[in-house]
């Protein structure tokens, strides 16, 4: 019986060792992260101390950087632990296959078969729902960043458009499962500073909401971004008003395109590990193709990740566009209207870098930030340099 007892002891202390000795010596490139999102990046602990600091400065250095080591590792093993995308996987789909409910954080179920980002993500429920505004440092931040935008294009006689990307559950949250009263969100906050700003801007919002009874869908039921007719949409608005001050670029009508249906694969649905889940998407395909000059690679400078695409057509002007995800449908039509378009999609970011506006020297610029992280807006703009 002791010998039993001693087995079962060695045998429960391997299963809880174990994982973290794996963990420990497993590298960050052997996983992949199955919740479309970054995973925290393992610390380093830092042995650097002050050069001429005493003896016992440097241990309590030491030991302040053994603290924050460990709640950093700690932080890593959470997001890393062996077995986590396996577990992860099972209980999501576990979950939405019973139909027990929402995904909380990270994936939330909605009416009629539409599903939202939950809390988890960039705080967008309490964002969108008014919970979580801006502190009037933060709008005074972002009023100094846009206005120091602004004037710096208007030293180049460049043309400059800002747009925010609103959040799917603005424009659909009728279909949203969780129902109360909002107050008002970061994108109005934003909204209205802009709006009352002089700065070409454009209320994607109040577009989309008034474009939104025709009875086809704006934006996609798994997936957190617009549809091709909702990027088409922002599209012609933003494209009216760059052609007021470039006549020779081409605005792309509903007739030059040709619309098909395709099963398309979503975001959330990769989120859910339920990669059989399709949705039935209209896809618009201009007629007048663009050549792509640069193939979508992506890179890094600075601790920046981007993905940057060039595109040529026989159209004419230049255009450069600084955005993110939701960006991406959008450079598809632009690609068509001027003659070379040039996208720089950050990750994680948006920003605008006056080192590519300086190099790329284009007609026009746009600036498209989507709801969920309207934060960069409070980050100094042009600090970062593009590496070629």
């Amino acid at each position: 019986m002791r010998n039993r007892n001693i087995c079962f002891i060695v045998l429960f202390s391997l299963l809880l060792v174990t994982p973290a000795i794996v963990s420990f010596f497993r590298s960050d490139n052997d996983e992949v992260n199955i919740e479309n999102r970054k995973s925290v990046e393992k610390p380093v602990f830092a042995t650097d101390t002050m050069e001429n600091a005493t003896i016992k400065q440097k241990v309590a250095c030491l030991v302040n950087g053994l603290k924050n080591y460990c709640a950093d590792y700690n932080r890593y093993y959470e997001d890393h632990f062996v077995f986590r995308n396996q577990m992860t996987k099972c209980y999501m789909a576990a979950k939405m296959r019973l139909g027990t409910g929402t995904m909380g954080k990270s994936i939330m179920v909605g009416e009629d078969g539409w599903y939202f980002l939950g809390e988890f993500y960039s705080n967008i429920v309490s964002e969108s729902m008014g919970y979580r505004p801006f502190s009037s440092d933060d709008m005074d931040e972002i009023d100094r960043n846009v206005l120091q935008c602004k004037s710096f294009c208007d030293s180049l006689n460049i043309p400059l458009i800002f747009v925010i990307a609103p959040n799917k559950m603005s424009i659909y949250y009728e279909y949203f499962p969780y129902q109360a009263e909002r107050s008002a969100s970061r994108y109005d906050q934003v909204n209205e500073l802009l709006l009352n700003k002089e700065v070409d801007y454009i209320d994607l919002k109040s577009l989309l909401l008034s474009n939104k009874q025709g009875g086809k869908p704006l934006y996609r039921k798994i997936d957190t971004h617009w549809n091709f007719r909702g990027a088409f949409i922002a599209y012609s608005s933003i494209m009216n008003k760059f052609i007021s001050y470039c006549p020779n670029m081409r605005l792309m009508t509903d007739s030059m395109y040709v619309k098909e249906d395709a099963m398309m694969y979503g975001d959330l649905t990769t989120m859910m590990t339920m990669p059989e889940t399709m949705e039935n998407t209209e896809i618009f395909y201009p007629i007048c193709q663009s050549t792509l000059v640069e193939v979508p690679t992506q890179r890094e400078c600075d601790g920046l990740q981007y993905v940057k695409r060039s595109t040529t057509s026989d159209a004419k002007g230049k255009m450069l566009i600084f955005g993110d995800s939701f960006g991406c449908v959008l450079f598809h039509y632009f690609a068509t209207s001027c003659h070379e378009t040039i996208f720089y999609q950050s990750i994680g970011d948006v920003c605008f870098d006056k080192e590519v506006v300086l190099r790329e020297k284009p007609d026009c610029i746009l600036v498209e930030v989507c709801e969920r992280e309207l934060e960069a807006l409070c980050s100094v703009f042009g600090e970062h340099q593009y590496c070629e």
